[in-house]
């Protein structure tokens, strides 16, 4: 199983993108580098996600959105998560948290819905400190997901 996260960055906008990177079993992204490979801007997120999904051949892709939330598609099911995050520290790191924990539950075939949970719990963590000062622990992961759930 292999997931992919391609990040566009200030060094490498618009020439590291998901495209690039063709046959993941899963994609996480964000809006800016969905709509760079589309080469479409102020798309609705079902649509920006439907769109990325027939352009990667992926079956199972989330797209971030910043303070808006995430979509995320498995198949034909899709699920939309507002942001849990009520306040930001700094958002430096949340996106590799949401990676590491969405693609997890998307290799477990977790339903969509637990996808963008686990990763948008760990987003959430990490916005609540600078840069990546230290890892999630699982206590904080639980009490952010208790107040969630």
């Amino acid at each position: 199983v292999v997931a992919a996260m391609v990040q566009v960055n200030s060094s490498n906008y618009g020439y590291n993108l998901p495209t690039k990177y063709v046959g993941a079993d899963y994609y996480s992204l964000n809006r800016t580098e969905a709509e760079l490979c589309l080469h479409e801007q102020g798309h609705e997120l079902p649509r920006l996600v439907d769109r990325m999904s027939a352009l990667l051949n992926c079956r199972k892709l989330s797209v971030t959105d910043g303070a808006n939330g995430v979509m995320v598609r498995l198949g034909d099911e899709h699920f939309a998560l507002p942001t849990l995050s009520t306040s930001v520290v700094d958002t430096i790191g949340c996106g590799d948290a949401y990676f590491a924990l969405s693609s997890l539950a998307a290799c477990l075939d977790l339903p969509p819905r637990m996808v963008a949970l686990a990763g948008s719990i760990g987003a959430a963590a990490m916005a609540q400190r600078r840069c990546n000062e230290r890892p999630i622990s699982d206590q904080e992961f639980l009490t952010i997901a208790k107040i969630v759930i």
